[in-house]
């Protein structure tokens, strides 16, 4: 089995391509995102954004809503806003 062939392989597919470009997007923008929230001193604002999505992602599924819409007012009406009233008050 040729080695080079087994890795170059897959990418004949075309959802290996999009997962590909996909997996580039999302590792460039996260790379940025976490340099700008280190800098800003905001470590610990993405991980609670992330506990506090899941919430309203199981709310979204049971009311039969977008899944996305669901976690983004849990994301922002249960941690961003008050964590940077906080902030910029404190």
């Amino acid at each position: 089995m040729d080695p080079v062939a087994f890795i170059t392989g897959p990418m004949a597919y075309g959802f290996m391509q999009r997962g590909l470009v996909a997996a580039l997007i999302v590792g460039v923008l996260c790379a940025v995102m976490g340099t700008f929230v280190v800098l800003k001193g905001l470590a610990f604002i993405g991980d609670a954004v992330s506990h506090a999505t899941f919430p309203g992602l199981v709310i979204a599924y049971m009311l039969g809503l977008p899944l996305y819409l669901g976690g983004a007012i849990a994301a922002i009406g249960d941690c961003a806003a008050p964590v940077f009233r906080i902030k910029r008050h404190g």
